[in-house]
């Protein structure tokens, strides 16, 4: 069994997987990889409820989640662990996270141990382009696609999940970065698994800013300041996974934490051109509103 520490939680695992590895006596969350099934699946939730979910992935495999602790999984054969990962540390983990009452946020983190900053957006907006861009000037990537934030005495926390980015294979060139085309994404177009060890963090750190992306008849990018329900609209469409929080009615609960959320953080809305890849002047007005609010510009 593999101990690893993901989304700040313990995981006990049966699975080798690309995470932080941990030591400790009790695990908060069990994986457990049960026998192979050649049965017909379908694709999606088949289940759904309050402490538990089965969705499956059609000719791979089926995933049970139960009471926050357990993530069961059946798979074909031939399925290999990089693919069943995909899944494990997103919809599965995030899917624990709601179960446990704790509600995960839609996008990517990214923080010099100063100041912390999430980047949020529909896919495709540019989330991953940005926190590369951040990544490229030394800042760390703390999780690339979920969030589990605490909340403690009006300080946001999000904690680390695991050192890598799915990446998108035009970035290889904007950036000048080597992709492993070995590594493609099942069902994802032009993407790839990627991870460049010294670009992530696994320390627990502060959030202090949100920003969202999104694609808009500009001709230059701008970046507003987000108040009151503007705030809380924002964090309601960001929020990852929805739809099991609606089915299984924990509108109260996540609203409660939306709200208390939004009081401890700046949340800006960033509007970029369609088509143009922009993601140097996000960067720096992104380094000016933090250089205004702190005195000084972190920028490498």
């Amino acid at each position: 069994m593999y101990k690893y520490v993901i989304f700040g939680l313990n995981v006990l695992s049966d699975i080798e997987l690309g995470c932080y590895h941990s030591t400790f006596d009790s695990p908060d969350v069990t994986i457990r990889h049960m026998q192979c099934i050649s049965e017909e699946l379908v694709n999606g939730f088949t289940e759904i409820g309050v402490n538990r979910s089965i969705f499956s992935l059609k000719d791979k495999a089926r995933f049970t989640i139960e009471d926050g602790k357990t993530i069961e999984i059946e798979s074909f054969s031939n399925i290999p662990n990089i693919e069943l990962e995909l899944y494990i540390l997103g919809t599965a983990m995030g899917t624990i996270m709601i179960q446990r009452d704790e509600f995960p946020i839609h996008g990517s983190f990214v923080s010099n141990e100063n100041v912390g900053i999430a980047i949020l957006g529909d896919s495709g907006a540019g989330k991953t382009t940005l926190a590369t861009q951040f990544a490229l000037n030394d800042w760390k990537i703390v999780t690339d696609d979920v969030m589990r934030i605490n909340i403690d005495n009006c300080i946001s926390n999000v904690h680390a999940s695991y050192p890598s980015q799915k990446q998108w294979l035009n970035n290889e060139k904007e950036f000048k970065i080597s992709i492993d085309k070995n590594l493609a994404i099942h069902n994802r177009i032009d993407k790839y698994y990627f991870s460049e060890k010294s670009w992530f963090s696994s320390k627990s750190l502060n959030l202090n800013y949100m920003f969202e992306i999104i694609e808009s008849d500009v001709t230059d990018v701008t970046i507003t300041e987000l108040i009151n329900s503007d705030k809380i609209d924002l964090l309601l469409r960001n929020s990852y996974r929805y739809f099991i929080i609606d089915y299984c009615q924990k509108h109260l609960k996540h609203l409660a934490f939306i709200l208390k959320l939004s009081t401890t953080v700046k949340i800006y809305k960033i509007e970029r051109p369609i088509g143009i890849f922009s993601v140097e002047s996000q960067y720096q007005l992104i380094n000016r509103i933090i250089g205004e609010k702190n005195g000084l510009l972190y920028q490498k």
